[in-house]
């Protein structure tokens, strides 16, 4: 009897999936997107401790920040990424950056290119400030 159904209202069927598919694919967008961009005196902030912190600074080479995201969880994270630009002026480095606002200012906790903050915050936070949650051993 199905396929005799399906015989008869092939569209339906493919109508259907393709329905049962965007409604997921739907419910996964924006699941991430929990945090918020800095005020303007948070990005000055962020800038200042990525700045002089001792692990950004990358041998002397100038650097630049090209996105901030504050989580909305715990607003006492946020997260970097940044980039080492060469003699050329083209990009050498990138890096992700973990940083915690402490009573009066921002300070860097974890900084590079994988694993960033694996064992400093929870998968949560990783995962609002990064987009990504997992951690490699």
């Amino acid at each position: 009897m199905n396929a005799a159904l399906r015989a008869r209202f092939p569209l339906t069927t493919c109508f259907v999936f393709t329905l049962v598919l965007a409604l997921i694919l739907a419910s996964n967008v924006g699941s991430t997107g929990k945090e918020r961009k800095p005020t303007r005196t948070e990005s000055t902030r962020i800038r200042y401790a990525i700045r002089h912190d001792v692990r950004t600074t990358w041998g002397g080479m100038k650097t630049g920040v090209v996105a901030i995201r504050v989580s909305t969880n715990i607003r006492q994270f946020a997260g970097a990424v940044t980039q080492a630009i060469g003699k050329k002026g083209k990009v050498v480095q990138r890096a992700s950056v973990l940083l915690w606002r402490g009573t009066k200012r921002w300070a860097v906790l974890d900084t590079g290119s994988e694993n960033v903050g694996c064992g400093l915050v929870s998968a949560r936070i990783r995962e609002e400030v990064f987009k990504t949650s997992i951690c490699v051993s």
